[in-house]
């Protein structure tokens, strides 16, 4: 033994004689930097994990978290000490459902049909001919329940004719060529009977 208080020792072998040392990191010594002020190896290995650690429960590392894309509302919310906190997805209403698929680690969003409530009134309709003034299915509707009729001619089976002074003549018998004439203020049976006829 060289030096029994240090544990320094020689080892004899066949090829010389050799200085062994079974230092551990207490006994090698380390000169202070930056804000480190511990003067072994050990001390100062603890002294950084202590450091470390302090870092992460408070701070957390140097980083943050964006929303990328050109559209859309971003999930990211804000980062709170070592902790990235983000915002919920929810249904603004009843007609959207959402659901957490855990097993894909996805969140579906999807259209709840059964809640659907769509009015004449929402609905576009497209006028080609610009028959209607209005621009909904609602508007079309009362446009037709309130319009005049302006066509001159129906015919039905044997005739059905509504002539220019907006009168109608139905044929009551083809045969005998009688007629009913519908008018504004009453129905008339029509005949054109001969001399023949009677």
């Amino acid at each position: 033994v060289a030096s029994p208080d240090a544990n320094n020792a020689l080892d004899v072998r066949a090829n010389g004689i050799y200085a062994t040392d079974d230092q551990n990191a207490v006994e090698v010594a380390f000169t202070a930097t930056g804000n480190t002020t511990s003067t072994d190896v050990q001390s100062a290995i603890v002294e950084l994990q202590t450091d470390i650690d302090g870092f992460a429960a408070t701070a957390g590392q140097t980083n943050t978290a964006s929303n990328e894309g050109a559209g859309g509302v971003g999930v990211f919310a804000r980062k709170t000490g070592a902790n990235l906190e983000f915002k919920n997805i929810n249904a603004g209403s009843n007609r959207v459902t959402i659901t957490d698929d855990a097993v894909n680690d996805e969140i579906d969003i999807n259209i709840n049909e059964a809640n659907l409530s769509i009015g004449a009134t929402q609905v576009s309709i497209t006028d080609t001919g610009n028959n209607f003034t209005g621009g909904t299915v609602e508007a079309a509707l009362e446009e037709l329940a309130t319009a005049t009729d302006n066509d001159t001619q129906y015919t039905a089976g044997n005739g059905l004719n509504l002539d220019g002074s907006n009168e109608f003549t139905a044929v009551a018998s083809p045969d005998a060529n009688n007629a009913l004439d519908v008018r504004a203020n009453g129905i008339y049976a029509t005949d054109d009977q001969n001399a023949g006829e009677v």
